[in-house]
């Protein structure tokens, strides 16, 4: 639904209410169709941690990334994504129970709560080091932006 939303302009709530149904009617009597395509991104948690965007049923991108650590796990599910930033603030609390504000983080796709796909510098990839995240090179996480959408399912349960 939130990929509908995007794609024809709507205000994107995720809702199947009534202005979404007509909108999705008139769209397919007319063979409007999702421009954009269909992508899901699956993320794969054995080692070396990676993950794979599928876009109109091909594997089309193959990335390492960091998921989060055993005390902040990156949580388990599959979860449309409902907010995306090209930069932005993210802010939250350590398991220390220090505080972090990372300003400048790049291609932000937030899947669940606030856990999402992006851009982090790290020495390495391939291995659980976030907060929950799903963490990646800029040039990764810059093409993963360009696949996705609102709505793009994200698959974290492998």
């Amino acid at each position: 639904i939130k990929a509908f939303e995007n794609d024809h302009r709507l205000s994107s709530d995720g809702v199947m209410g009534p202005g979404v149904w007509r909108a999705l009617e008139q769209a397919a009597i007319s063979g409007h169709g999702n421009h954009f395509g269909y992508s899901f991104v699956h993320i794969y948690r054995p080692l070396p941690q990676h993950l794979v965007v599928w876009h109109n049923g091909r594997d089309v991108y193959t990335a390492l990334v960091n998921t989060g650590i055993p005390g902040r796990p990156t949580n388990f599910g599959v979860f449309p994504i409902f907010v995306r930033e090209a930069s932005g603030t993210m802010s939250g609390t350590n398991p220390n129970g220090s505080t972090y504000h990372d300003p400048g983080i790049r291609w932000i796709s937030y899947f669940s709560g606030g856990d999402a796909l992006h851009a982090f510098s790290r020495p390495g990839y391939g291995y659980p080091q976030s907060l929950g995240c799903v963490e990646m090179t800029d040039s990764s996480a810059y093409r993963v932006w360009q696949l996705t959408e609102m709505g793009t399912l994200v698959d974290t349960l492998s």
